[in-house]
């Protein structure tokens, strides 16, 4: 087996993905120190480098990557960042990815494996919401997408493998006061201490994958050697916000208030993404709901 490379591998599935992969060979590429929790064997290393910039293709350069797999999981910016920043977004998260891509191909690494999204890949006009139905309508999304074009375009010219995974709204219960990003730690903590909770407007559906489910997701990926190239990761169900809080507030024995805004928010209203793609061809299946590991905790 060849080796991996991460980049951004401290963030919060980069840790996941380090951790469940312990045991191959890791380059682990990220703008931050190694976290002390988290461990390497003698044959894999950490790199503190920038994917924006030069250093990192130096770096690829100067190894061997016959047979090694890229997994790129890093973005610069989170996704209400892009529609304020889109120049900042196109130019960290399409050009130098894209660089990053066709370099990589270049000095004779062998599969990519590209974290997008689904969750705000659909118009949720209908509820299939399969991967040839992409319509993105946010600024992130819109990145994903153009990426994924993209990334299938360059790993043809050069005959290698490339695989894009567009993953649904990840969750981890684990350590929910500490997690800075997602409304399920958002609204545990709001729960919690008691407050208001704003949202843009009633009913918004999301589709929750369990964070555990994403890596296997992405273990499976490695391996797969199959003709599709784009998956859903996601449960084909989908769970509204409120619906959320309520589940914390059973569960806390607290309770808060919701008030609505009058901002315009283009999200579909419908959120259940389909999986049947990543079930027939990875044999994947997401094994945790939302509502039943809040149930559970």
């Amino acid at each position: 087996m060849g080796k991996i490379i991460i980049i951004g591998a401290s963030g919060f599935l980069g840790k996941k993905i380090t951790d469940n992969l312990i045991e191959r060979e890791l380059i682990c590429v990220d703008l931050n120190d190694k976290p002390l929790d988290l461990t390497l064997n003698n044959e894999s290393r950490w790199v503190k480098a920038d994917y924006t910039k030069d250093d990192i293709s130096d770096f690829l350069k100067s190894i061997t990557l016959k047979d090694t797999t890229l997994i790129h999981l890093a973005t610069t910016q989170f996704p209400s960042e892009a529609e304020l920043n889109i120049g900042k977004d196109i130019k960290d998260n399409v050009l130098a990815t894209l660089m990053l891509f066709d370099k990589f191909y270049s000095y004779g690494g062998e599969k990519i494996i590209f974290a997008s999204s689904s969750g705000a890949m659909y118009s949720g006009k209908n509820k299939k919401n399969i991967e040839s139905e992409a319509k993105p309508y946010s600024i992130y999304a819109c990145t994903k997408l153009t990426v994924e074009n993209y990334l299938r375009a360059i790993s043809s010219r050069y005959k290698k493998r490339a695989i894009s995974l567009r993953i649904a709204n990840p969750f981890d219960l684990h350590n929910l006061e500490i997690q800075k990003h997602g409304v399920v730690p958002l609204f545990y903590n709001i729960v919690k201490k008691g407050g208001t909770i704003s949202l843009y407007n009633y009913g918004i559906q999301k589709d929750f994958v369990y964070i555990e489910d994403v890596v296997d997701a992405f273990e499976k990926a490695i391996t797969y050697c199959g003709e599709k190239d784009t998956f859903n990761i996601s449960t084909n169900t989908s769970i509204s916000l409120e619906e959320i809080i309520v589940l914390f507030e059973k569960k806390l024995n607290s309770a808060v208030k919701i008030t609505y805004t009058n901002e315009v928010y283009p999200v579909m209203t419908h959120g259940a993404i389909c999986n049947r793609t990543a079930n027939q061809e990875l044999k994947w299946r997401p094994t945790l709901l939302l509502n039943a590991a809040i149930n559970d905790l």
